[in-house]
């Protein structure tokens, strides 16, 4: 008998087998493929993105507006049955679903009061000095519209107006996201998607929401998805200090509330405690007009899981030379000549990891001559983050002189 025959006597066997034990075989269904989906979704959140699964506490996914910081998916409830196993030979396993893609958008915002010049708005805020009646103008006043959207908030199939407004006090103001119906007899607020806490009210970060709006859109499924920091940045402020997040809030009927992303700017050290030891950093003595220094960053995990997407600020304000050389290729600043800042990458951080960033400095010592004190006065500050949360207090080093 040839070896064709032999490979056709094995099918027709594993056939009949198959045959005779079709009646009593359960194929997995869709209990098996939520089961599995869950537990990868589950691994993959532990491995990829703990911090956030932590610190998020309603439904989150934090969708990129400006910059990409991923999606973060919460746990399943456990299935209480068991999966049937089958027993057919050529039975193939069942395949995850294919995940659910974001929404999109579907309106931007344009610049400026638009429909609502001449409007006149009562607002609300916690300082009284924003809190009252005003007629909208085309044009630096107390109460500025930065931007408007025509957005079905309520999906009933009629355009409300999404506003982004200012209260000005000084270079900043508390700001607020509120939505209002246009009509005959003007615009009727339906209510505020967002309102940002005042930088006055709260010196402790783990307290305060967002301090400023940095833009937002409508999206497809009739979310609003904001970007909001947790400072305000200007002037001598770089815009790297501010700890940037998206938040997505939706009409749930009386009001809106927040749907998906952080609830806080701060991470839970029981997650992924991040240590920092920051050298003191002393400049030498004078070489051909200029002074030479090295900042040493550690940052270590001591907590029990990964820390993913870790990264350092340090402020100084120093004026040195454009930095390069050492660990600077790691580094972005938000000057191309003299800098006082820097946002630093460190990467993934398994549990007992750390990575320490070597950060030479140059300095012209003419610029001595025109400061107010000594160089040896100055001090500065390290910021420990991971992904967009970041960790207080922030520790400080001296600056000395040898």
């Amino acid at each position: 008998m040839t070896g064709t025959d032999h490979d056709r006597q094995v099918r027709t066997a594993f056939r009949a087998f198959a045959d005779s034990m079709t009646p009593y075989v359960q194929p997995p269904g869709a209990d098996v493929a939520q089961r599995e989906a869950r537990r990868r979704v589950r691994t993959r959140r532990v491995v990829v993105a703990a911090v956030a699964a932590i610190v998020v506490l309603v439904p989150a996914s934090v969708v990129a507006l400006v910059r990409g910081v991923g999606t973060t998916t919460p746990p399943l409830p456990p299935t209480t049955s068991t999966p049937t196993v089958s027993a057919t030979p050529t039975s193939t396993p069942s395949s995850s679903p294919t995940p659910t893609a974001p929404p999109t958008p579907e309106a931007q915002p344009t610049p400026g009061p638009g429909e609502l010049v001449n409007a006149t708005l009562t607002l609300s805020w916690a300082d009284e000095r924003c809190s009252s009646t005003f007629t909208i103008v085309d044009g630096h006043a107390d109460v500025m519209v930065q931007s408007t959207m025509p957005f079905d908030v309520d999906r009933d199939g009629n355009l409300e107006l999404v506003a982004h407004i200012r209260c000005v006090i000084g270079q900043t103001g508390p700001e607020q996201l509120l939505a209002v119906r246009l009509g005959p007899s003007g615009p009727t607020v339906v209510g505020p998607v967002l309102v940002t806490d005042w930088p006055g009210n709260s010196g402790d970060p783990a307290q305060r929401g967002p301090v400023t709006i940095r833009g937002y859109v409508g999206l497809s499924d009739g979310s609003i998805r904001a970007e909001v920091a947790h400072m305000f940045t200007c002037c001598a402020v770089p815009s790297e200090a501010a700890v940037v997040q998206q938040r997505t809030y939706r009409w749930t009927g009386s009001s809106f509330a927040q749907v998906a992303g952080p609830t806080t700017f701060v991470a839970n050290r029981a997650v992924a405690d991040i240590e920092l030891n920051v050298s003191t950093l002393v400049f030498g003595a004078p070489v051909d007009g200029f002074r030479t220094g090295t900042l040493t960053v550690q940052v270590r995990n001591n907590g029990p899981r990964p820390a993913a997407d870790v990264s350092v600020y340090i402020e100084h304000y120093l004026d040195i030379e454009k930095p390069s050389g050492g660990d600077w290729s790691r580094c972005a600043s938000p000057q191309n000549g003299f800098t006082r800042s820097a946002l630093c990458t460190v990467g993934d951080l398994a549990p007992g990891q750390s990575v320490t960033l070597t950060l030479p400095m140059r300095r012209e010592v003419i610029r001595e001559s025109g400061e107010s004190w000594p160089l040896a006065n100055y001090t500065g500050r390290v910021e420990a983050r991971t992904g967009v949360l970041y960790y207080v207090p922030s520790v400080e080093f001296d600056v000395d002189v040898a």
